[in-house]
């Protein structure tokens, strides 16, 4: 059978464990444990906060722009006008006017972690 990788990507691999430190992502293997423990969304949660505080402490780009968290922010009045529409879709509104298309994705900084 064709092979991708490592694995017959027709056939899924249910020892995950080698996978996992594999490929566990480095920001996980310096606070995941804490992450775990005080964070929610399994860790995810106190990951971004991480993320932005060693961002702000080092100098350094965030994640994400300030057109993202309009974006982002927008989600929850747009799903309560929403429901008070009968569950009608709502339109997002662009926070670029149109920039979207040619602005350069946020490069993600890998010298935070250490």
């Amino acid at each position: 059978p064709k092979k991708e990788g490592r694995t017959d990507y027709h056939v899924w691999d249910y020892h995950l464990e080698p996978w996992f430190y594999t490929y566990e992502h480095p920001i996980w293997k310096e606070v995941g444990k804490i992450a775990e423990e005080h964070g929610g969304h399994g860790g995810k949660d106190y990951i971004m906060f991480w993320r932005i505080q060693q961002c702000l402490l080092k100098g350094k780009p965030m994640d994400q722009s300030v057109y993202d968290a309009s974006l982002w922010s927008s989600i929850v009045p747009l799903s309560s006008l929403s429901v008070q529409n009968g569950s009608a879709p709502q339109k997002f509104p662009d926070f670029t006017s149109g920039k979207w298309k040619s602005t350069p994705p946020v490069e993600l900084e890998n010298d935070i972690v250490g």
